[in-house]
This record gives C-alpha cells, sequence and structure tokens, in this order.
C-alpha cells in the first residue's frame, strides 16, 4: 500500500514538472522564442548574435534539391543524384533516404517562417511524439529569419507535391487507381485523353525496319475500343511541334497573362479569408476533446461499463474526424490559390528571361508552364498552362 502511495506521488509530481515545462515552452512560442534544431536542419547554423545564420555551402544544396524538383525530377532521382555527386547529408551520411529530401521540401523554415508545435508528447512516460492534427494550438511565426527559399517558390514546391501525390489513373474499366510520378517524359503528367480521361502512353511503333514514338490512350491499349472508341494516335514529333507554337503565343500574350496574374489574386484574398475558418474549426476540435475527457471523468466516476462510454464518445470522435477532414480540405484550397498565383508570377517572370521565341521543344519548360494536355482528335489538342490558360493548337 505504501509503495503504491510513492508510486502515485511520484507520477503526479512527475505530470506536474512536465505540465510547467510545456506552459513555459508555449509562453515562449507566444512571444517568438523559438528552438532551432540546427542538428538536423541543412543550411543553417547558430550565428554569433544566436539567430539562424546561412551556411552558403549548405544552402547551395537545398537550392539544387528545390530547382531539380520543379524541373521535374523525382525525390528518387534527387537522392540518386545527391549520392553521385558525394553530398553528404547534414548527418554526415553518404546515403540520401527519401524522407530526408521530403522533408527539405516541406521544411517552412526554408522560407523564413517557424511552425511550432507540429508534433506533440501525449503521454510523459511513453514519450512517444504523435502528430499535432489540432488537438493542440500551433505558433506560426513569420520572416523569423533569412530565408534560402523564396516564399513563393516555397509555395510552388508544396503545390506540386499534393499533385503529384495526389494523382490518379481514370478508366472506364475498372476501378480509379493512384498512378505514379513520372519524371522521365514530361508529356507522361500532362497528356489526358479528351474522350475517356485516361492517361497517354509512350510507345514505339516499328514499321519497315523504321521506328516511330507515337502517344497512345492508356484505355484503348488496355481495353481496345470497348471503353475509349474514338482516341487518336498522335506523333511525338508533331506534339512538339504544337507545344512549341503554343509557348510561341504565350510570349505574344504576356499582357493577357498579367490580368489572369489579378484574377489569382482574387482567389488567393478568398483562400486566405478561409484561414479564419480554419481557425474556428481547430477550437471546434478543442472543445469535443474537453467533452470527451468531462465524460470519460464522470462515467469513471460513476463506474459505468467502459462499452457505453466508448458508444457515447464514438459519436464526438465522428465529428472531430469531420472536421480534421474540412481542415485538409480548406488548407489544400488555399494551397491550391496560393501556389496558382505563384506559377502565374513564375511564367511571367520566365516569358521575360526568354524574351525571343522557342525553337524547339524542351521537357523542363513543359513542366514548369503547362498543367494538362487534352487530346481532342488527330487534329487538336488543348493545351492548359497553369490550371487557369486554355490554348488550342492544330496538329
Amino acid at each position: 500500500m505504501i509503495l503504491q502511495l510513492y508510486a502515485m506521488f511520484s507520477q503526479a509530481e512527475s505530470e506536474s514538472i512536465s505540465n510547467n515545462v510545456k506552459d513555459g515552452r508555449r509562453k515562449g512560442y507566444q512571444i517568438g522564442k523559438v528552438p532551432m534544431m540546427y542538428g538536423s536542419l541543412l543550411g543553417y547554423r547558430k550565428g554569433p548574435d544566436g539567430e539562424p545564420e546561412i551556411v552558403p555551402e549548405e544552402a547551395e544544396i537545398v537550392v539544387d534539391i528545390y530547382t531539380r524538383f520543379l524541373d521535374g525530377e523525382s525525390i528518387v532521382g534527387i537522392c540518386n543524384h545527391l549520392e553521385n555527386q558525394g553530398v553528404k547529408t547534414i548527418k554526415g551520411n553518404a546515403k540520401w533516404h527519401q524522407s530526408t529530401v521530403r522533408h527539405i521540401l516541406t521544411n517552412e523554415k526554408y522560407k523564413g517562417d517557424v511552425l511550432i508545435q507540429k508534433t506533440y508528447i501525449a503521454d510523459i512516460f511513453s514519450k512517444k511524439s504523435i502528430q499535432n492534427t489540432g488537438e493542440l494550438p500551433q505558433y506560426l511565426i513569420k520572416n523569423h529569419h533569412v530565408p534560402i527559399i523564396e516564399p513563393s517558390v516555397f509555395d510552388i514546391v508544396q503545390y506540386e507535391m499534393s499533385r503529384r501525390s495526389n494523382r490518379h489513373e481514370v478508366s472506364r474499366g475498372g476501378k480509379t487507381t493512384k498512378s505514379k510520378y513520372s519524371s522521365k517524359y514530361a508529356l507522361t503528367d500532362v497528356l489526358r485523353c479528351n474522350e475517356c480521361g485516361s492517361k497517354y502512353k509512350r510507345v514505339t511503333w516499328t514499321s519497315l525496319g523504321e521506328k516511330q514514338i507515337v502517344w497512345r490512350c492508356t484505355s484503348r491499349i488496355d481495353h481496345g475500343k470497348k471503353f475509349c472508341k474514338n482516341s487518336p494516335t498522335i506523333s511525338e514529333e508533331s506534339l512538339h511541334k504544337a507545344i512549341v507554337n503554343a509557348l510561341n503565343v504565350m510570349l505574344t500574350t504576356k499582357t493577357t497573362i498579367h490580368e489572369l496574374l489579378k484574377g489569382s489574386m482574387a482567389a488567393l484574398l478568398g483562400a486566405n479569408r478561409s484561414e479564419m475558418q480554419i481557425g474556428t474549426l481547430s477550437n471546434e476540435i478543442a472543445v469535443l476533446n474537453n467533452q470527451i475527457f468531462e465524460i470519460v471523468r464522470e462515467e469513471i466516476e460513476k463506474r459505468t461499463d467502459s462499452k457505453i462510454i466508448e458508444e457515447k464518445c464514438a459519436l464526438l470522435h465522428e465529428k472531430i474526424e469531420g472536421i480534421k477532414k474540412e481542415i485538409q480540405q480548406m488548407q489544400l484550397q488555399k494551397q491550391a490559390a496560393s501556389s496558382g498565383n505563384g506559377r502565374l508570377r513564375e511564367i511571367c517572370e520566365a516569358l521575360d528571361e526568354i524574351g525571343t521565341e522557342f525553337r524547339e521543344y524542351n521537357d523542363v519548360v513543359t513542366r514548369r508552364l503547362i498543367s494538362k494536355i487534352r487530346i481532342v482528335s488527330n487534329k487538336k489538342i488543348i493545351i492548359t498552362f497553369c490550371g487557369c490558360m486554355d490554348i488550342e493548337q492544330l496538329l
């Protein structure tokens, strides 16, 4: 009995100390006091004034990772490139894991901001770190330090990460399945059949000893004319010519792009309004969590059966999950609006840099400026630039 009392007092003391430490840290967060884990942050070190300082040679690696990702290279490809170049991780390892590159591409510290309390420790004894999805407040400190990556570029990368991870293959012949991102050919990622919505696939035809590269609807390849009856086969050469022509049209319509940019700014302002709604929904989650806690506490005191307690809490848990999904959707919409604005600016800057007409097809330019190409017929395609500007081209 005495040992049990000692254990109870010890646990209570541990929890009290833990709560005091947590309260101290959260007060520090509110006034902008930020812990920086320099040992796992490539590109920064602690400066003489105690503030983050850029490490030039490491910052070059970070910029290279972002540039290659926006140029269409896959995360696996970036890892292979870094290893082949003999580049070491922040821990000094020669092996680059996909999670390491992905962390660099999604870490807001590289655009000069700091988001605090992304995770939390619910149990002081197990010390298990849990993802914070609204259970506790998060603190975003903007312009905390000098960025390595421009905020607009960072936002574009987040949109591209989301786009690659949410790609789906459309097929009338079976279930809709998730497709893998391809970094080999830019057209694999953007060509779509206007009739059935399926991807187009690069195919090599051989006739009388001569090879020809063509693109064909995957549904037509897999199922013949059963589901997609009229999708045309298009030669790669004609596609490349049409894309070059469309890019040259873009060069002559810069004024139109600037008008689109104004429209995108309006969408961005609407997305910013949704951030207030996200805050309200996060507070709702906190209230529901408190209700669950009170229900459990009261019912335990009444010695209610655990199954009854679970039933009472299940509805509240369901509400919390619904709110979390709503928050996630709002965050994606805000991210899309923000990155759309950034992509339009990128188009303007890219076209200003090029200045002269396009003379040959380029995969990098296609990835950066073209979001979709619909194959309407064997004579016509529709090219969509940055998700908001369509240009028809004859083949």
